[in-house]
């Protein structure tokens, strides 16, 4: 894995994983494709020697965007590759998620809204939570079509020792 410093010359930070890659994965968008890249995902990243929050939290919003691309980019139709590049820069993993499958709807990231949880248990929902964590737990989250392709980019900061046993961001 290569190193990269940054000068006063480095491009923005939408071109860093394309320049100043740490880690790329491709795999096919299948529930097992997923899982797959999810395991490799934590072994790159406990290779960077972060705290188990920030691992954990990288999983858990890699794991809703990679579920959601191979649930409905590729539905009903054959699967495709996802690609996914990582780096590590500073305080912040940035990813970028390429794939080929159909675009978010009105080609816009969905809004996220906290989902509405009733007081019994049984009234929870079994879905919807997925961008509303993603949108919680990262930053810079920017999507777009080009061409047949989905690109999705985000940073998650690295929280401190504290941060990690008080649960915040």
């Amino acid at each position: 894995m290569r190193q990269t410093r940054i000068t006063d010359r480095t491009p923005p930070p939408r071109l860093w994983p394309r320049l100043h890659s740490n880690a790329h994965l491709g795999f096919p968008a299948t529930g097992v494709g997923v899982r797959r890249a999810l395991e490799k995902l934590h072994r790159i990243l406990d290779g960077f020697h972060l705290r188990s929050c920030n691992v954990e939290i990288a999983e858990l919003v890699l794991a809703e965007v990679l579920n959601n691309i191979a649930k409905h980019a590729f539905a009903g139709g054959p699967s495709g590759i996802v690609r996914l590049t990582l780096c590590l820069q500073g305080r912040w993993l940035i990813f970028t998620v390429i794939d080929h499958g159909r675009p978010l709807p009105g080609q816009k990231l969905p809004r996220g809204a906290e989902p509405r949880i009733g007081p019994e248990r049984e009234q929870l929902p079994e879905g919807g939570f997925g961008w509303f964590l993603i949108r919680h737990l990262s930053d810079n989250l920017c999507y777009r079509r080009q061409g047949n392709m989905n690109l999705l980019e985000l940073r998650i900061p690295l929280v401190s020792q504290g941060d990690c046993l008080t649960g915040e961001p």
